[in-house]
């Protein structure tokens, strides 16, 4: 099973209840000895801290097409967090619960994987891609809580 580790950068900005969201995330892939990296950029606006957190998730696992084992690096505490929690939750009515809709589609992507979250307020491609998040040209799409609304950003 191959490993791929998911750095996950956010930044958000506004109301605790609704404020806009943009993310960095980087997955990368050791081949022969050397990493290879993919970059991919989104946000939303009228949004919330914890929803923009589940919905960089979800982008980046949708990026991954096979069976691997990831380790996803974000700075945010929740999804630490709800990545301990969630089989709890699925035992319970997981669609009631805040967030509800996106902690489905999470719980469905990570069940082909294996997958760890760690809390990591910087990593080693924070710097980066907060540098390019600033210069990546994409238009921010509201957040109707509906996680099929990610759009693919061209340049990322």
């Amino acid at each position: 099973m191959k490993s791929i580790d998911i750095y996950i950068d956010l930044d958000y900005k506004g109301r605790f209840d609704s404020g806009e969201g943009r993310y960095s995330i980087v997955l990368e892939m050791v081949v022969n000895n050397k990493p290879k990296t993919r970059e991919h950029f989104g946000g939303f606006k009228e949004t919330t801290n914890n929803r923009i957190a589940l919905l960089a998730c979800i982008d980046a696992l949708k990026k991954v097409i096979e069976p691997c084992k990831i380790k996803i690096h974000i700075n945010s505490p929740y999804m630490a967090r709800t990545n301990k929690q969630l089989k709890t939750w699925l035992q319970q009515s997981i669609d009631k619960r805040k967030n509800g809709d996106l902690l489905r589609k999470y719980a469905d992507l990570i069940a082909q994987h294996e997958v760890e979250v760690m809390h990591e307020k910087t990593n080693t491609y924070t710097r980066v891609m907060d540098i390019q998040r600033q210069y990546a040209k994409y238009e921010l799409v509201t957040d109707f809580k509906a996680e099929d609304e990610i759009k693919e950003n061209e340049d990322g």
